[in-house]
């Protein structure tokens, strides 16, 4: 799932509920934005079956490893630069 900011994750919540739904664990549900707050924790992300958020902002990226350092293997980095015409260039995705 891509999007430009994820705030309290609840829209990517319910899309990866119903991709399980459909597609059971035969899918990989994964989530990249640019801006990331999660303000309301990461557990119901994880309970609804995202497995990872890729964060593009750097800032955004060290704010939420500082929010929640505990979980820090939960997110990655993923330079803007790896990104392009919607293709990912990286190894790690």
């Amino acid at each position: 799932l891509v999007d430009d900011l994820v705030a309290g994750g609840r829209s990517f919540i319910n899309a990866a509920q119903l991709l399980k739904q459909q597609f059971g664990d035969s899918i990989k549900v994964e989530l990249m934005v640019y801006h990331a707050f999660l303000d309301y924790g990461i557990g119901e992300l994880k309970e609804a079956g995202i497995g990872k958020v890729y964060v593009i902002n750097p800032d955004s990226y060290e704010y939420i490893i500082g929010l929640y350092p505990d979980e820090a293997s939960y997110f990655e980095f993923v330079p803007i630069g790896n990104i392009w015409h919607g293709r990912l260039c990286c190894d790690t995705i």
